[in-house]
Protein backbone atom coordinates (compact mmCIF):
# COMPACT_ATOMS: atom_id res chain seq x y z
CA UNK A 1 0.00 0.00 0.00
CA UNK A 2 1.13 3.49 -0.81
CA UNK A 3 -0.28 6.39 1.11
CA UNK A 4 -1.54 9.16 -1.19
CA UNK A 5 0.47 11.60 0.94
CA UNK A 6 3.62 9.97 -0.49
CA UNK A 7 2.51 10.43 -4.10
CA UNK A 8 3.86 13.54 -5.81
CA UNK A 9 3.37 14.71 -9.39
CA UNK A 10 5.90 17.23 -10.66
CA UNK A 11 5.61 19.19 -13.89
CA UNK A 12 1.95 18.62 -14.68
CA UNK A 13 1.06 21.29 -17.19
CA UNK A 14 -0.99 21.95 -20.27
CA UNK A 15 -4.48 20.54 -20.54
CA UNK A 16 -5.12 18.81 -17.22
CA UNK A 17 -8.61 17.65 -16.39
CA UNK A 18 -9.72 19.73 -13.38
CA UNK A 19 -11.66 16.84 -11.81
CA UNK A 20 -8.60 14.58 -11.96
CA UNK A 21 -6.32 17.18 -10.38
CA UNK A 22 -8.96 17.95 -7.74
CA UNK A 23 -9.32 14.25 -6.91
CA UNK A 24 -5.54 13.89 -6.57
CA UNK A 25 -5.39 16.77 -4.11
CA UNK A 26 -8.50 15.71 -2.15
CA UNK A 27 -6.93 12.29 -1.60
CA UNK A 28 -3.85 13.87 -0.04
CA UNK A 29 -1.38 13.65 -2.92
CA UNK A 30 0.66 16.65 -4.07
CA UNK A 31 0.97 18.33 -7.45
CA UNK A 32 3.72 20.74 -8.47
CA UNK A 33 2.89 22.25 -11.85
CA UNK A 34 5.50 23.36 -14.36
CA UNK A 35 4.74 26.89 -13.23
CA UNK A 36 5.43 25.89 -9.61
CA UNK A 37 8.82 24.56 -10.73
CA UNK A 38 9.60 27.83 -12.51
CA UNK A 39 8.44 29.98 -9.60
CA UNK A 40 9.90 27.95 -6.70
CA UNK A 41 12.96 26.54 -8.43
CA UNK A 42 13.67 23.00 -9.59
CA UNK A 43 15.97 22.03 -6.72
CA UNK A 44 13.54 23.21 -4.05
CA UNK A 45 10.57 21.49 -5.74
CA UNK A 46 12.59 18.26 -6.02
CA UNK A 47 13.58 18.52 -2.35
CA UNK A 48 9.95 19.02 -1.29
CA UNK A 49 8.80 16.18 -3.56
CA UNK A 50 11.50 13.87 -2.22
CA UNK A 51 10.67 14.71 1.39
CA UNK A 52 6.97 14.00 0.78
CA UNK A 53 7.65 10.77 -1.11
CA UNK A 54 10.08 9.30 1.44
CA UNK A 55 8.10 10.15 4.59
CA UNK A 56 7.66 6.89 6.56
CA UNK A 57 9.01 4.91 3.55
CA UNK A 58 12.27 3.08 2.95
CA UNK A 59 12.52 3.86 -0.76
CA UNK A 60 11.10 6.08 -3.46
CA UNK A 61 9.59 4.85 -6.70
CA UNK A 62 10.48 7.42 -9.37
CA UNK A 63 8.56 7.50 -12.63
CA UNK A 64 9.22 10.10 -15.31
CA UNK A 65 6.97 10.57 -18.31
CA UNK A 66 8.67 12.31 -21.23
CA UNK A 67 5.44 14.29 -21.72
CA UNK A 68 6.58 16.55 -18.87
CA UNK A 69 9.28 17.94 -21.18
CA UNK A 70 8.79 21.05 -23.28
CA UNK A 71 7.84 19.69 -26.70
CA UNK A 72 10.60 21.77 -28.28
CA UNK A 73 13.05 19.36 -26.63
CA UNK A 74 10.94 16.24 -26.99
CA UNK A 75 9.22 16.40 -30.38
CA UNK A 76 7.89 12.82 -30.18
CA UNK A 77 5.69 13.37 -27.17
CA UNK A 78 2.05 12.47 -27.55
CA UNK A 79 0.97 15.40 -25.36
CA UNK A 80 2.86 18.48 -26.52
CA UNK A 81 3.30 21.15 -23.86
CA UNK A 82 5.02 24.45 -24.51
CA UNK A 83 6.99 26.43 -21.91
CA UNK A 84 7.18 23.30 -19.75
CA UNK A 85 10.16 21.55 -18.15
CA UNK A 86 13.43 21.81 -20.06
CA UNK A 87 16.11 19.10 -19.99
CA UNK A 88 18.29 21.34 -17.84
CA UNK A 89 15.53 21.82 -15.25
CA UNK A 90 14.68 18.09 -15.31
CA UNK A 91 18.35 17.27 -14.77
CA UNK A 92 18.54 19.62 -11.79
CA UNK A 93 15.48 18.02 -10.22
CA UNK A 94 16.68 14.48 -10.87
CA UNK A 95 20.12 15.21 -9.40
CA UNK A 96 18.39 16.38 -6.22
CA UNK A 97 16.08 13.34 -6.17
CA UNK A 98 19.12 11.07 -6.64
CA UNK A 99 20.08 11.98 -3.06
CA UNK A 100 17.06 10.00 -1.85
CA UNK A 101 16.96 6.20 -1.67
CA UNK A 102 15.37 5.26 -4.98
CA UNK A 103 14.26 1.66 -4.95
CA UNK A 104 12.77 1.57 -8.43
CA UNK A 105 12.29 3.88 -11.39
CA UNK A 106 10.98 4.02 -14.91
CA UNK A 107 10.94 6.45 -17.80
CA UNK A 108 7.78 6.39 -19.90
CA UNK A 109 6.90 7.24 -23.49
CA UNK A 110 10.40 7.70 -24.84
CA UNK A 111 9.84 5.67 -28.01
CA UNK A 112 10.17 8.03 -30.97
CA UNK A 113 7.93 7.86 -33.99
CA UNK A 114 9.53 6.76 -37.26
CA UNK A 115 11.47 9.45 -39.07
CA UNK A 116 12.29 11.52 -36.00
CA UNK A 117 15.37 11.96 -33.90
CA UNK A 118 16.22 9.80 -30.89
CA UNK A 119 16.16 12.89 -28.69
CA UNK A 120 13.65 11.49 -26.18
CA UNK A 121 15.60 8.25 -25.81
CA UNK A 122 18.88 10.12 -25.37
CA UNK A 123 17.34 12.36 -22.71
CA UNK A 124 15.98 9.35 -20.82
CA UNK A 125 19.39 7.63 -20.93
CA UNK A 126 21.08 10.82 -19.72
CA UNK A 127 18.59 11.20 -16.87
CA UNK A 128 18.94 7.55 -15.82
CA UNK A 129 22.73 7.85 -15.75
CA UNK A 130 22.37 11.04 -13.71
CA UNK A 131 20.49 9.10 -11.05
CA UNK A 132 22.32 5.77 -11.16
CA UNK A 133 25.84 7.12 -11.79
CA UNK A 134 26.37 8.78 -8.40
CA UNK A 135 25.11 5.68 -6.59
CA UNK A 136 27.21 3.22 -8.58
CA UNK A 137 30.37 5.28 -8.92
CA UNK A 138 30.19 7.16 -5.60
CA UNK A 139 30.04 10.52 -7.39
CA UNK A 140 29.01 13.45 -5.25
CA UNK A 141 25.89 15.21 -6.57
Amino acid sequence: MVSPSNVVWVGIDGFVNFEQADTIRKNGATIFTGEDVQRTGPVEVARRAGDLAIKECDYIYLSMDIDVMDSGFSPCTGSPVFAAITPMIAGQMLRELAKYPIGSMDFCETSPRPGTTDRSNMMAAHFILGIVGPKVFDIET
